[in-house]
């Protein structure tokens, strides 16, 4: 952009910070503060404003702890403004319309200039080298956002922003000159007016198209994001070196330079344990106020293999299904099943699909042991285990042993009392065994269903 430019001149500024939270940012928020306030020179003044919606008076009281004799904590309460932005809903990320306080700040703090953090920001060393920045004639100072603009092209409203679009989570703010130019009901207004998935960062970058000054990656380090497209190929170092003006190595190269850690993407350090940083930030929020708050976090690892399996199990029950439309003869199925028990040992419904297989070959006594394998096998998952009972019981009901059909039936009813299918079953065994008043009972039963 023409008039956007890198900082080089530095002039001395008051340092004030501004927060958004709401109470189900409360965590993440005293992190961040905790974790700023412990990266800042003991010898300076410092303000930190926020702007809090819906929290009780424990937790502003545990924002007030933050205090110390050169740091003050200024709540602002910001719920009658968020009543008036009803119209704007959760984005597909889930962020809230709590976001666009930030259209707001210029209007709710008497301050010249403010340095904006979102919650999932971690800072890692002092940043007040950043008021040093000449914002004069510009609205914000912010960082690339870096991967983004290195793989998609961005375009609102007929602006192609090209590597010039930045990331909203951190924003060096000229309130003096947003103040001026009334440019809080710009915002909303322009809000209203684009379509975009994003809550608030498009808005921003349409409005402060040339107004802008970028400065560097380490003020807005989208580690997780940058780690990622790295291992998927979108991005390169070398690319990113071209475009940052930087000369990074490697990953760990970029995490040393950083100053500000932003978990931008929808891997959250207090949601999963094994995100790139996810071990620094827990160690600011063992030492900060929200360690009263217990987290109990995930792996993402886990949760991406489980992904991976469940699309792998979809798309094999489709192929199991499909072998068994076509009547291939078993010796042919039990082959390719036995190739996918190399690859899924303990896959119980690899044992279930033969179990079919030689149910419709009327060989019930192989079925019913492959069926009582694929049960044996099952995670305790009540559907799971529902559907190979259930399945057990038919064929025991097949061969005449209704007793054992019964009590199979009858643990299937303590997993799910109202299944239809199991309510047929128990129908059918007691009207095979001439038990007429259950066969009604559980026939009746299976109506009412309906």
């Amino acid at each position: 952009m023409k008039n956007s430019k890198e900082y080089q001149s530095k002039t001395n500024i008051s340092y004030n910070f501004a927060y958004i939270t709401d109470i189900n940012y409360v965590i993440p928020t005293m992190t961040s503060v905790y974790s700023l306030i412990q990266s800042l020179n003991k010898k300076g003044k410092y303000k930190i404003y926020i702007f809090y919606s819906n929290l009780n008076a424990l937790l502003i009281n545990k924002f007030y702890t933050l205090a110390k004799y050169n740091i003050s904590i200024v709540m602002i309460d910001i719920n009658n403004i968020l009543s008036r932005l009803d119209n704007f809903s959760k984005t597909p990320k889930n962020v809230t319309k709590t976001a666009l306080i930030k259209f707001f700040i210029a209007d709710l703090i008497n301050e010249d200039i403010v340095l904006y953090l979102d919650s999932d920001t971690i800072i890692l060393s002092d940043i007040t080298e950043i008021f040093s920045i000449d914002i004069n004639g510009f609205y914000i100072g912010a960082c690339r956002d870096i991967p983004y603009v290195y793989y998609k092209t961005k375009t609102i409203n007929g602006i192609d922003f090209g590597y010039d679009y930045f990331n909203s989570g951190v924003m060096l703010m000229n309130l003096d000159l947003i103040r001026k130019n009334r440019i809080s009901d710009t915002l909303l207004k322009v809000k209203k007016e684009i379509k975009s998935k994003l809550m608030d960062q498009d808005v921003f970058n349409y409005v402060f198209y040339n107004k802008t000054i970028f400065i560097g990656i380490e003020f807005n380090t989208l580690i997780d994001s940058i780690y990622r497209h790295i291992l998927k190929n979108r991005i390169s170092i070398e690319s990113l070196n071209k475009i940052a003006s930087k000369d990074f190595a490697s990953i760990p190269d970029i995490i040393q330079n950083a100053k500000i850690i932003h978990f931008g993407s929808y891997y959250k350090p207090w949601i999963y344990y094994d995100v790139l940083m996810s071990d620094t930030w827990y160690q600011f929020y063992k030492n900060s106020p929200a360690i009263f708050i217990t987290i109990s976090r995930k792996s993402r690892l886990k949760e991406y293999y489980d992904k991976i399996f469940q699309n792998q199990y979809d798309c094999l029950i489709k192929i199991f299904n499909n072998l068994r439309k076509e009547k291939i003869d078993i010796k042919y199925f039990k082959l390719i099943m036995n190739e996918f028990l190399k690859f899924f040992p303990k896959w119980s419904e690899i044992y279930s699909q033969l179990s079919y297989i030689h149910d419709e070959k009327n060989e019930l006594n192989e079925a019913i042991e492959l069926s009582t394998k694929a049960l044996e096998l099952s995670n305790n998952i009540s559907n799971e285990k529902e559907k190979r009972l259930l399945h057990l019981a038919y064929l025991y009901r097949k061969i005449k042993n209704y007793d054992k059909a019964e009590t199979l039936l009858c643990k299937c009813q303590s997993i799910n009392k109202f299944n239809k299918e199991m309510l047929n079953q128990f129908s059918l065994l007691y009207k095979e065994i001439n038990d007429n008043d259950k066969h009604i009972l559980y026939n009746n039963l299976m109506i009412n269903l309906n």
